[in-house]
């Protein structure tokens, strides 16, 4: 028996039930929505629409096109590889002319990156780019050293394209530290009718990230090119008429103010509880990708996954810090410390270097991507936008050309 067959037999068999005794209205509504919106998830796989836009990476033209910034970008077997990444960003060939028929933005890729990611489209009526963020949930550096799987995305992007647009350019940003990410292809696909009923209600279903501010917060979904909590309030209404008939028909109800009212309430009740249970399956998605990507792990570990890789480096420099240290000397920030503490890596620093302490007396200074202090190995002097701020300095631990640590004053 097929998924939808299951809910249609339970739809028929719990409704009977609950009407027959006259009770349980509510969660009858409520359990025949459910299984309304679960209908696209069962849907057979759809046949594309006639539009299609393929880049396989054959080509050697087809692939000198394509741009990475903060990363290295090579091509081996019809598959870009991407290197040395630090949140890179891959860009497109210009002037694409993709019809917004064609909503349906997939891509095979292999690669231990995990996160947040974000495509950018320039559009004719949005030249200055439109965002849309997504999941990629690929291997773990362990499955990635022994080669992982290939991974297929597909991300539906009629919500943010406007009816008769067309698609000039795109780029994708990807989350954190890149080693040895592959994309074996990137396509525009229109999706058909049943293919567009699966895409809208899985792009509903997609993960919301934790947006950061003065509060997280999560935005609510769409569904289609509608807000959710615009269906909401069709909704309310919708319910509100639904139970005015089934009071009056089913319980010989008469049509005053007090109906009124237990209806009003309860669609009010209804749309609370189809909200809550949106956001509260997203919160239990955000739980079980915490739970991956920390639990039974060291706090190195876990502070890894949670920087995306990009703190690698930096906690390898505290580490190595940590070891050069000799016992009972501190160390501190070289130079005028950042005002802003969110774009501070120095008090980030203070807090991890410990046990080892920090003081501004402290022989030993470090520099970690400051690119206002240079060194003078000549004078053996450091500056600060040309101001010098310590003489006499040697460096002692270098794990990368700009992260650095310096002893004052000479000696041991």
């Amino acid at each position: 028996m097929t998924l939808s067959r299951c809910h249609a037999k339970m739809v028929s068999i719990v409704t009977r039930r609950s009407l027959h005794r006259g009770r349980s209205f509510s969660f009858c509504l409520l359990f025949f929505i459910f299984s309304l919106l679960t209908i696209p998830s069962s849907l057979p796989a759809a046949q594309p629409g006639e539009g299609s836009h393929l880049f396989d990476f054959e080509s050697k033209g087809e692939i000198a096109n394509w741009q990475v910034v903060r990363g290295s970008l090579a091509a081996k077997g019809g598959v870009l590889l991407i290197n040395e990444g630090f949140f890179p960003v891959l860009y497109s060939p210009g002037s694409l002319d993709i019809p917004a028929s064609e909503s349906l933005l997939q891509f095979s890729y292999r690669g231990a990156v995990r996160g947040t990611c974000e495509i950018t489209i320039f559009s004719s009526s949005a030249p200055r780019g439109i965002k849309k963020k997504f999941y990629l949930d690929g291997d773990s550096a362990g499955a990635r050293s022994n080669g992982g799987q290939w991974h297929k995305r597909e991300i539906y992007i009629g919500n943010i394209l406007s009816k008769d647009d067309r698609i000039l350019a795109f780029n994708l940003t990807f989350p954190g530290r890149i080693k040895g990410l592959e994309i074996d292809s990137i396509g525009f696909q229109e999706p058909g009718g049943a293919g567009l009923a699966k895409a809208v209600w899985f792009s509903f279903l997609e993960r919301e990230p934790i947006g950061t501010g003065s509060i997280n917060y999560i935005n609510s979904p769409l569904i289609g090119s509608w807000h959710f909590m615009t269906l909401l309030y069709i909704f309310i209404g919708l319910a509100f008429l639904i139970i005015v008939l089934y009071l009056i028909v089913r319980k010989k109800a008469v049509l005053g103010r007090r109906t009124a009212i237990n209806a009003v309430v309860a669609a009010f009740i209804l749309a609370s509880l189809l909200f809550a249970l949106r956001m509260d399956y997203n919160w239990v998605r955000l739980y079980c990708s915490d739970l991956k990507d920390f639990s039974g792990k060291s706090e190195k570990e876990r502070i890894s996954a949670l920087y995306m890789g990009a703190s690698d480096d930096f906690f390898s420099f505290i580490e190595a810090i940590k070891q050069k240290l000799p016992p009972g000397e501190m160390a501190r920030p070289a130079g005028r410390p950042i005002a802003d503490p969110r774009y501070n890596p120095a008090l980030m620093l203070r807090y991890y270097l410990l046990p080892k302490k920090s003081s501004a007396e402290a022989r030993y200074v470090w520099v970690y991507y400051d690119r206002a202090i240079s060194y003078d190995p000549a004078l053996r002097v450091l500056r600060q936008n040309g101001r010098l701020i310590e003489r006499d300095v040697v460096p002692v631990l270098s794990t990368e050309p700009a992260a650095v640590l310096y002893r004052v004053g000479g000696g041991a």
